[in-house]
């Protein structure tokens, strides 16, 4: 008999002395069935979270908490492992190529565009997109650029508006904030 089969048939009878005795603790289900506590604390557990069974009196000393059954035998979901509950709904990961590009701006406030394709896996058209609407939003503020260098490469840009970790939404006419709630609308050539 495998380890998993050995498991469910003592849980069943574990159960089933619960359900026989209505009040118990879990060294006497323990002691009945030849097994080791642990596994009927682990149990007990479960069946609390299911509301199958409810603790009526904390015992101090070695008697053990008393526990009481709630429900009938064949209401339960028996099995081993942990019970399956709705999960709560979680947080999609953010680690999107626009989600790159915002964090490497956040990391090094003073930056150029060749910093953040060195620091990223986006590609260079991506990256002159993003960061000419981050300016244009006011997130962002271009200082200078290195005379010789490639058009585009060496313009070095300051962080201006850090408005938390997750980026900043291209928009038709602005930058849609995810963190504050807030749109900001591209500011318009020599509005600037």
């Amino acid at each position: 008999m495998s380890e998993q089969s050995k498991q469910n048939v003592i849980t069943n009878q574990a159960w089933q002395l619960m359900c026989d005795k209505q009040q118990f603790t879990r060294r006497e289900i323990a002691l009945a069935l030849g097994v080791k506590t642990n596994l009927i604390t682990e149990l007990t557990k479960r069946l609390q979270k299911q509301a199958a069974i409810e603790l009526i009196k904390i015992q101090v000393g070695n008697k053990g908490n008393l526990y009481r059954v709630l429900i009938n035998l064949d209401d339960v979901i028996l099995g081993t492992g942990k019970p399956q509950t709705m999960r709560a709904p979680q947080q999609i990961k953010r680690n999107t190529l626009v989600q790159q590009i915002w964090n490497s701006i956040r990391i090094n406030r003073r930056f150029n565009k060749g910093l953040i394709l060195a620091t990223s896996t986006v590609a260079p058209s991506l990256v002159t997109r993003y960061l000419g609407c981050l300016s244009k939003a006011g997130y962002i503020r271009p200082l200078n650029s290195i005379k010789g260098s490639p058009r585009g490469t060496s313009l070095n840009y300051l962080l201006v508006r850090d408005s938390g970790r997750l980026h900043p939404t291209e928009r038709k006419d602005g930058m849609w904030d995810q963190n504050t709630n807030t749109f900001y609308k591209f500011k318009e050539k020599g509005h600037e």
